[in-house]
């Protein structure tokens, strides 16, 4: 009897386990996705492939006054990022400042640029409040930026990592580890704005 007992105990143990893990992994608040550019006549196109998150592209289109970044999905235009022209970004990547925008107009955030960095890149995220949500480091080596949360650089929040292939176009891995600090959208502009500038970063060698 005892036995039977002992077997009966371990199977419903292994039950419950398996259950909380599974909860767990559905419940999961991190995701990962892929970016990578693909130049055609009239336009870019950031491509985003993920098993785990939305697939979707962002276009950069040539017949803008002010660079455009267009966020689609499978459900259609999401949110525009539009770079600003009155600014040092004019002249230097580290400082260019993004807008973000919903379809219907509404503000939703921004990435500004910063200049009093000891970083060789820093950009902070606003939400639609102007609340400052996130900053993003660019890595010491260049080939990456890490997303942190603004009272602590110890919390990461994303991180950006460029993947270097000689000869070819880059491609980027980009993991989200607190999908609901920043908005999705504003980090999928910025994953396609880090990949379209990626040479001034650093260059491919």
């Amino acid at each position: 009897m005892k036995p039977k007992l002992f077997i009966l105990l371990s199977v419903l143990f292994a039950l419950c386990f398996s259950t909380s893990y599974a909860e767990t992994v559905k419940n999961s608040t991190r995701y990962h996705f892929k970016v990578s550019k693909k130049e055609y006549r009239f336009s870019t196109f950031f491509e985003i492939d993920s098993e785990d998150a939305p697939r979707g592209n962002v276009k950069k289109s040539f017949f803008r006054m002010r660079t455009n970044y267009d966020l689609s999905d499978i459900n259609g235009w999401q949110a525009t990022g539009i770079v600003r022209v009155m600014s040092l970004g004019l002249l230097f990547t580290w400082a260019k400042e993004i807008d973000m925008y919903d379809t219907t107009g509404q503000y939703i955030g921004m990435i500004d640029g910063q200049a009093m960095t000891t970083a060789a890149a820093r950009y902070s995220i606003y939400d639609g409040s102007n609340n400052l949500v996130g900053i993003a480091f660019l890595d010491q080596n260049c080939s990456g930026f890490t997303i942190t949360h603004p009272k602590s650089e110890a919390y990461t929040i994303a991180r950006l990592k460029r993947n270097f292939v000689q000869d070819t176009v880059d491609g980027w891995d980009i993991i989200v580890y607190e999908k609901d600090l920043i908005d999705a959208r504003i980090i999928r502009i910025f994953a396609a704005f880090v990949c379209d500038y990626q040479n001034t970063f650093k260059t491919d060698t």
